[in-house]
């Protein structure tokens, strides 16, 4: 349409926007990592069971992409 100046971004950090990235289609993209996610819960499950301290929220950060950073998140 002619326009400049239009960030394109995307969520998950799938492959196909990681190559956009790369070709520099897209700006940035963020990744949820569901290892870290699984890892939290199941050590907040652990302070439940052994009767610990349970915060009342444990946030797992997305994790930016950008041109700066792609290739690590590339297979």
């Amino acid at each position: 349409a002619g326009r400049t100046g239009v960030l394109i971004a995307g969520v998950d950090g799938m492959p196909d926007m990681l190559k956009a990235i790369t070709d520099g289609s897209a700006s940035f993209t963020v990744f949820q990592n569901a290892s870290a996610q699984a890892k939290a819960a199941v050590e907040v499950l652990d302070k439940i069971r052994t009767g610990g301290e349970v915060p009342e929220k444990t946030i797992v950060p997305f994790e930016p992409i950008t041109k700066d950073n792609v290739n690590e998140y590339m297979n």
